[in-house]
C-alpha cells in the first residue's frame, strides 16, 4: 500500500468548527468511508487532503494541509503544506519550495516537523508575521 494513496477528510460540525479527520486509503474507496459517516447528521465534509508520501523528523506522515516547522536563519518558522502545480510545496516568502527538497536539504538539526494542521491550529501560521 503506497503512502501517497492515503487521504484524510476533515469533518466539521454544523457550526463550522473542526471536529476530526477521517483517514482512508484509495483502495478502500471514499464512497465506503462516506457511507459510514452519513449517520452523523451534525457534520459536513471538507476537501480531502492527500498524504505526500513523506515523513517528518519523527516519522509522522505529512499531509496536504499540515503545518510544518523548521529552523531558519531568523529562527523557527511554520508553513502550510499545499499542493500546487502538481507537487507538494511550502509557500516561502521568496517562492514555493518543493517539500521533498526541503526535507532532504534542511541544514538544521531540528529537521522538519509537523506541528499541527490548518484545521486545528491555524494560529501557528501567525508566528511568521
Amino acid at each position: 500500500m503506497s503512502d501517497r494513496l492515503r487521504f484524510r477528510t476533515p469533518i466539521y460540525r454544523v457550526d463550522g468548527k473542526f471536529k476530526r479527520f477521517e483517514f482512508w486509503h484509495c483502495e478502500d474507496g471514499f464512497l465506503e468511508v462516506a457511507r459510514t459517516l452519513l449517520v452523523d447528521d451534525n457534520a459536513t465534509f471538507g476537501t480531502s487532503e492527500q498524504c505526500t508520501g513523506l515523513k517528518d523528523k519523527n516519522g509522522r506522515h505529512i499531509y496536504e494541509g499540515d503545518i510544518i516547522q523548521h529552523n531558519t536563519a531568523a529562527g523557527p518558522k511554520c508553513w502550510p503544506v499545499v499542493f500546487k502545480n502538481g507537487c507538494f510545496v511550502l509557500p516561502y516568502e521568496s517562492g514555493n519550495a518543493w517539500l521533498g527538497k526541503v526535507i532532504e536539504h534542511c541544514p538544521y538539526d531540528s529537521g522538519v516537523v509537523v506541528v499541527g494542521n490548518i484545521h486545528e491550529k491555524p494560529e501557528l501560521l501567525e508566528r511568521n508575521k
